[in-house]
């Protein structure tokens, strides 16, 4: 007989993939209705990964070098570059300190076009800082605390 704690967590197991599903759903609607086509709409989800794999590559590095910081510090970084991108140019700080944001180097697709450039740069910065975290990592003397 299953505990309550495996049957609750098989249910959300169950209900989270539905969630995501109505709500996939309802944003394909509400885009066609503003006249966004599926393949506009493809275009400017699968244009984040870049800083996706950034924050997955800084991610990797800070666990293995500071795997308690990991969690604390990556969201931080995260927070911080995007309130960098949206707020940054409003004080008028210097380009140099903008562009740190990874955000900033995405194009706003599909209003502007794909950057290829700048979109290569981010996914070999994000995978450079995962390769460096997991040899980092597997370095670790992992012993009990």
């Amino acid at each position: 007989m299953a505990e309550r704690g495996e049957r609750q967590t098989r249910a959300w197991g169950l209900t989270s993939p539905l969630a995501f599903a109505w709500r996939a759903n309802l944003g394909t609607l509400i885009g066609w209705a503003v006249g966004l086509t599926v393949r506009d709409s493809l275009a400017a989800v699968l244009n984040t990964v870049p800083a996706v794999v950034v924050s997955g590559g800084l991610a990797v590095l800070v666990l293995g070098l500071a795997p308690r910081a990991t969690v604390g510090l990556v969201a931080s970084a995260a927070v911080l570059a995007y309130v960098l991108q949206i707020v940054g140019p409003a004080l008028d700080r210097p380009e140099a300190v903008v562009a740190v944001s990874p955000f900033r180097h995405l194009a706003l697709v599909p209003v502007e076009s794909f950057e290829p450039g700048s979109t290569a740069v981010l996914l070999v910065i994000g995978v450079i800082a995962a390769v460096i975290g997991t040899a980092m990592f597997e370095r670790r003397d992992l012993v009990g605390a």
